[in-house]
């Protein structure tokens, strides 16, 4: 069975169901918007601080109830499960023209020193 889940501001299509050992990923608010410090810029104290965490199921679990995970590292930790064999979706943003020739630029500078 699929479910659909929305956990912060992600939402998520997926087996509902993960068991002992799968890997997982899990959501945690660490502190609501009121329980951030006074000093953070107002759009940053405004939302919520958050983590999400992969790692394996130490227990069954559905989509939307409290999962423990023991991480790659070894940490246990507990959360709401988001999502069962997570991928990685991270990106190191748009490309910076700026930054896309300087390796052969640099190269080229180092041939005509030698």
């Amino acid at each position: 069975m699929n479910t659909k889940c929305k956990i912060g501001n992600r939402e998520i299509t997926m087996n509902n169901k993960c068991k002992l050992g799968n890997w997982v990923e899990i959501h945690q608010t660490i502190l609501a918007p009121e329980e951030r410090a006074s000093s953070l810029p107002e759009e940053t104290r405004s939302v919520p601080f958050e983590m999400w965490v992969k790692g394996y199921a130490l227990e069954e679990s559905e989509v939307g109830q409290n999962c423990r995970v023991k991480t790659i590292t070894g940490r246990t930790v507990d959360g709401v499960l988001t999502e069962i064999n997570p991928g990685y979706s991270h990106s190191f943003g748009p490309v910076i023209p700026e930054l896309q020739s300087i390796g052969t630029e640099l190269r080229e500078e180092l041939r005509e020193v030698k």
